[in-house]
This record gives structure tokens, sequence and C-alpha cells, in this order.
């Protein structure tokens, strides 16, 4: 899920018939060891394309890690009627909520996705072979990009600021496009690659604990599509406890007076555990958490405020490697990144 105008640490912002095939054109490399990458890259490229209504409300709908952990307040808040939520209502929703790309769109993510070939192939082994594209309304996660399996959804608010910006500063909507896709690809990687995942978080320190919610916060979790699982903690002793859990949470039932899209109820805080033999446990009864505090953020490094999950914010530092960002605090953590996916 990328967060595009402002929840870093807490507030958010207030596909029909197959249009075609992206296909695969060689890019000029420079050094033997990229053009070797490259040209297994292009001998075994991926299939990016873009779904069917079918094939998008399928996996939408899908009763996977994100639906099945979904709580019945947070489904109120997506489906704006806290009365009777259902899983089935949701998906209802869901799937009515993908819509049909723009000549105009299908012709401008083809260009970010050939752009980005070359400076991917190195990761190939980790990319599944296929990886899906659809748009869906804004309805869906509040409008915030995300994905489910190897799709990718961009929703109609995304598009459509993307292609006003394109009218005046096609550069810098080329840029900001192709960001988005690098760090949903990076989600899609992930999912489709569990195993080594306490290896790979504890590149920004995180170790992995059992934690079994307590009820009352359970009840009010939000789950993150791109990041449903709390199965690490940073190891950061605060307050007399042993570390913190990045948290999202559902700031109350959905109110109709009120209104709002789901970022407007989302609330994100580093929740306090204890860790004994391998299990975090929320420190009180009464869950206790803090704002992001400087030891957090020296461990987890200084590249990026998008803090909610170590998912997230290895994901943003997989797009800094790409993109060769200048100038990070922690270049180190980009670099270590690039080197745990090119093992795959």
């Amino acid at each position: 899920m990328r967060i595009l105008t402002g929840l870093i640490l807490a507030s958010a912002l207030s596909a029909g018939a197959c249009k075609g095939q992206i296909t695969e054109t060689p890019t000029d490399t420079n050094g033997a060891e990229q053009a070797a990458e490259t040209t297994a890259s292009i001998t075994n490229p991926v299939d990016y394309r873009f779904a069917t209504k079918t094939e998008a409300g399928d996996i939408l709908t899908n009763i996977d890690d994100h639906f099945g952990s979904m709580q019945k307040r947070e489904m109120g808040v997506r489906l704006k009627n806290p009365v009777d939520p259902t899983i089935e209502k949701l998906s209802a929703q869901y799937r009515a909520a993908v819509l049909d790309f723009s000549d105009e769109e299908v012709a401008f993510l083809n260009e970010v996705v050939e752009d980005s070939r070359a400076v991917l192939a190195p990761f190939r082994g980790a990319i599944p072979d296929e990886v899906l594209f659809a748009k869906i309304s804004n309805d869906i996660e509040g409008g915030l990009p995300h994905t489910r399996g190897n799709l990718i959804l961009f929703s109609k608010f995304v598009m459509d600021g993307y292609l006003k910006t394109r009218e005046s500063d096609p550069e810098k909507a080329h840029y900001e496009l192709k960001k988005l896709f690098l760090h949903e690809l990076h989600h899609v990687m992930s999912r489709a690659n569990p195993e080594r995942v306490d290896e790979y978080f504890a590149i920004i320190g995180f170790k992995r604990c059992a934690f079994t919610e307590p009820e009352d916060l359970r009840l009010s979790r939000l789950t993150n599509p791109d990041a449903t699982a709390y199965h690490h903690y940073a190891p950061v002793e605060i307050q007399g406890t042993d570390g913190l859990i990045p948290y999202l949470r559902v700031s109350s039932a959905y109110d109709a007076d009120r209104g709002g899209s789901m970022g407007s109820y989302m609330n994100f805080a580093l929740l306090r555990v204890d860790v004994d033999n391998g299990k975090c446990t929320a420190t009180n009864e009464t869950p206790q958490f803090v704002a992001p505090v400087p030891d957090f953020m020296e461990l987890i490094g200084q590249n990026t405020g998008y803090i909610i999950h170590p998912e997230e914010t290895l994901s943003d530092n997989f797009v800094h490697y790409v993109l060769k960002t200048e100038g990070l605090p922690n270049p180190e953590i980009p670099e270590a990144v690039a080197a745990f996916w090119k093992t795959f």
C-alpha cells in the first residue's frame, strides 16, 4: 500500500477486456555483468499485462491473508456502513469496483514498464513470471495503490493525478509513476518469496516473534493488504519494554455524519511489547503506544518516513536502489536490499 500524500505517521489522503500485452524491448547496458543479467531477463521476460475484470475481481475477492484477517470495524469503514459489515458485502463492492484503463493509461503504464525492464533485470529471479495490472475505483482501500497476489492495483484517483501532471510535466509524471510501480512490484516480489522474510527484515533490525494481539486491539486493527502480518518487532528498549511493533488501527467505527475515506480513519503508532522466548506480548492489558522515537528511526534508517511496517520501509529502499537516489542518510540499506534480491 503506497500512501501518496501525507499518511506517513498517522493521517491519510483525504480492467475490462485485456488491452494488450506489454512486449519486450531490449535495452543497451554497460558492463559484462549487467549485460548478462539483462540478456537473462530478455530470454525469460516477465509478462506484465492488464488483467480482465473477471481476473481482477477473482483476485480481489479471494479469501487470502488480507480478507481472511479483516475485522468487522475495518470492514465497516471500507463499506462506509458500520451496520452488519460482512465479507460477502465487501466482496461484492470490490468486484464491482474494477474499472477499465483508458488507452492513454495503458500507453503510460506500458512506457513505464519498458523503461524499468533493464534496471529490474538483476532481480528477475524474485519476480513472478506474470504480473497483472488493474484499475479500481477510489472506494477500494481509500483509493490507495496496493497489491493482492500478483496483481498491482491503481486507483482512479492515482491515475487521474498522474495524467494531470503529465499534461504539464511529462518527465515528473513518468518518474512518479515509475516510483509507484517499483514500490508495488516490491510487494509482489515479497509475497512470492516469503521463506526468507526473517533474513530480509533483519536488514533494518527487525526480529521475528510470535505475537498474539489482545482482543480489544485485534478488533480495532486495520489490515494493510501489502503487509498483513505482525510477526516482527524492532528491538528498541523504551519505558522498560523490550521492543516496538509498528501497528495500524481504525480510529473509530465508520461515522456516516463524519464521512470520509478509509485513510481518514487510519491511525498509526508503535506498540510497546515485552519479548520472552520468541513471544511478543503487549506491555499492559490496555496496549501502550508511543510515537516514533530516535532509537527506532536510527534502527530502521532515515531514508524514508514510510515506517508503518518493515515491508513498506524496505519497499521504499528498494525504489531508492533501482532509481539510484543520491544523498541518502543511510545508503547502505538500499545496497543491502538489492544484494538480498539478487540472490534469488
